[in-house]
C-alpha cells in the first residue's frame, strides 16, 4: 500500500499554484454575497440572544439598584442569570454551527456544480417535536 502511494506521488503531475489561486479567487467572487448574508443573519440572531442574558441582571437592578455594590444579590437571581447564560450560549452555538455548515455546503455546491441552487441557511435546523 505504501509503495502504491509513493508510485502515485511520483507519477502525479506538477501542481500549478497559479491555477489554484485563480480558482480560489473565482470561487470567492461567486460566494461573497452568501458570506455577507450569512454574517448579517448571524449578527441579527446573536445580538438579541446576548441581550436576553441581561434580563435577570436588569431585573435585579430594578429591584435593588445597589444590590451589586453591597453584595446583596439573592442566590435565586445568580442561579437565574447562570441558567439564562447557559441556555442563550447553547442556542447561539447551535444556530451558528448549523448556519456555518449550511454556508459551507452552499460553497461546495457552487464549487462542484457551479450553481447557487436553492439552499437555505437554515437547512440543518429541523424543529421536530420530540
Amino acid at each position: 500500500m505504501y509503495q502504491e502511494l509513493l508510485r502515485r506521488i511520483e507519477n502525479a503531475g506538477l501542481v500549478d499554484f497559479g491555477d489554484i489561486f485563480q480558482r480560489s479567487i473565482d470561487l470567492f467572487k461567486k460566494t461573497w454575497s452568501q458570506g455577507l448574508i450569512f454574517t448579517l443573519i448571524t449578527i441579527a440572531i446573536t445580538i438579541p440572544l446576548i441581550l436576553l442574558i441581561y434580563i435577570p441582571f436588569l431585573g435585579t437592578l430594578i429591584e435593588n439598584p445597589r444590590a451589586f455594590e453591597e453584595g446583596d444579590v439573592s442566590p435565586t437571581m445568580i442561579i437565574m442569570m447562570a441558567i439564562f447564560f447557559l441556555v442563550a450560549m447553547v442556542i447561539i452555538s447551535v444556530l451558528s454551527f448549523a448556519m456555518t455548515a449550511a454556508f459551507f455546503r452552499m460553497v461546495k455546491n457552487i464549487d462542484h456544480h457551479g450553481d447557487k441552487g436553492t439552499d437555505s441557511f437554515f437547512m440543518f435546523l429541523n424543529f421536530y417535536p420530540i
